[in-house]
């Protein structure tokens, strides 16, 4: 069995949509006996909604960049919390800085703040949840920081990884930052899963876009897109059109 390891927006997900030739090969790829997950940046209740609409059945999800890990139930395997005095600093430090808007989870409901009226954010999804409602409960799991484009974004990662990185994770990812706990990665959780699930890391693959897939791409054989920067081109196994395409190679392999 092999298994593949998908970042969602701007890899699966490209201007929009799931195209029909990925929504195939991923069929095709789960009948011939073959995992598929999800490793995405986005909260549980935001990527939930878009595999019921698209209609995805997945293997294993892993979400918030690799703090919050499901099974193919959606039971929740593991949930990892940002220490709340530190996100309380990191929060503060944000209300001083330029960014559009933020978002808060506590690794199932969304919560966001708007900074920037005009700047359309963070994929348009609602909060689920108050702001207030996530501060009063002291549990986050994850802070998204999004910014009008990619320099801001990384500027900001390396200022937040600078400042609080005992206690975080910052990475870039897009027009965004997300903030995570120290020691979460979307590589480490894919070894969670492959190590719960007895999966050879050999028969793992992986693709994604951006800086915060960097750590999967490297940690297994991985693919980037034809669209992604030129430094994650650099750094990965190949280069494709579409996850489709990709499949096709891993079929051969």
């Amino acid at each position: 069995m092999k298994v593949l390891a998908t970042d969602y927006d701007g890899t699966l997900k490209v201007d929009g949509e799931i195209s029909a030739e990925n929504k195939i090969a991923l069929q095709r790829w789960r009948n011939a006996g073959n995992a598929f997950g999800i490793v995405t940046g986005r909260s549980t209740t935001t990527i939930m909604d878009e595999i019921k609409k698209n209609k995805l059945d997945v293997d294993f999800l892993i979400c918030n960049n690799g703090g919050v890990i499901l099974d193919k139930d959606y039971n929740i395997l593991k949930l990892s919390l940002i220490d709340f005095s530190e996100a309380e600093k990191i929060l503060a430090y944000l209300e001083t800085y330029d960014c559009s808007a933020y978002v808060l989870n506590d690794g199932i409901h969304r919560a966001k703040k708007v900074l920037k009226e005009h700047h359309d954010d963070l994929h348009n999804a609602p909060s689920t949840v108050s702001v207030e409602t996530i501060l009063k409960q002291q549990k986050i799991a994850q802070i998204v920081v999004g910014f009008e484009n990619q320099a801001e974004a990384n500027a900001l990662a390396f200022a937040l990884n600078d400042e609080f990185g005992d206690a975080i994770e910052a990475f870039a990812n897009v027009n965004c930052v997300d903030v995570v706990p120290k020691g979460v990665s979307k590589a480490e959780g894919i070894a969670f899963v492959a190590k719960r699930d007895g999966l050879n890391k050999k028969a793992i693959y992986t693709i994604g876009d951006s800086y915060n897939d960097i750590c999967m791409l490297e940690a297994f054989t991985g693919a980037t897109l034809e669209h992604a920067q030129a430094d994650i081109k650099g750094l990965v196994d190949y280069v494709v059109k579409d996850v489709a395409t990709y499949l096709q190679i891993v079929d051969s392999l």
